[in-house]
């Protein structure tokens, strides 16, 4: 993905940090921006390549935010999201400035998804959620594990044989920030 036209990105945020992102605008005129958020001590960009290429091959542009603390950003601490949610809101400010006609989709792994989660709180809305739960490569490696575990196992893109994540839906019959109705299509996933 970083050999694909791309510019850098910055923010200022609220306590002064200056925050990177790698922006790769859609050769298509579809009018979504994904902002993918990176998990914990992550690599955005190494974290986001396969997804990145996917999103761009919808004709989606792609943003990919490196954290505080991590990559090119500034800041000594990583907050668990309690200081990053607020981050992404400048973002998605940012986002809108550029492209206020866009549609944006936040896609969050890991640490990226709880923040995600938060921007909810904070009143953005939404109208679907999409659940996807990876798991531990340990799981086919470790032998005490792999007698337990009965799934579906798949290749990654490195060519490992690891556990097939889990994925699923659910669409909202309107855009929403209500925890109520956003827990329920949650948990609808799992029944």
């Amino acid at each position: 993905i970083q050999k694909l036209a791309h510019e850098m990105m910055e923010i200022t945020s609220h306590d002064n940090l200056k925050l990177k992102a790698v922006y790769y605008p859609s050769n298509k005129e579809r009018n979504v921006t994904v902002i993918c958020i990176h998990g914990y001590t992550s690599h955005a960009e190494r974290e986001w390549a396969f997804a990145g290429l996917f999103y761009l091959s919808l004709g989606y542009n792609v943003l990919i935010p490196y954290q505080r603390a991590h990559g090119m950003s500034e800041g000594k601490y990583i907050s668990f999201g309690a200081l990053e949610h607020l981050d992404m809101l400048e973002w998605v400010r940012k986002i809108n400035e550029m492209n206020p006609d866009d549609r944006i989709i936040i896609h969050g792994l890991s640490m990226g998804g709880g923040i995600a989660l938060d921007l909810v709180d904070k009143g953005l809305v939404t109208d679907q959620l999409v659940l996807t739960v990876s798991y531990d490569i340990e799981n086919l490696t470790d032998p005490e594990r792999r007698k337990k575990y009965k799934g579906p196992v798949t290749t990654d893109p490195y060519g490992r044989k690891i556990p097939k994540h889990a994925h699923g839906t659910a669409n909202l019959k309107e855009k929403t920030s209500s925890s109520r109705l956003l827990s329920e299509a949650v948990l609808s996933l799992y029944d």
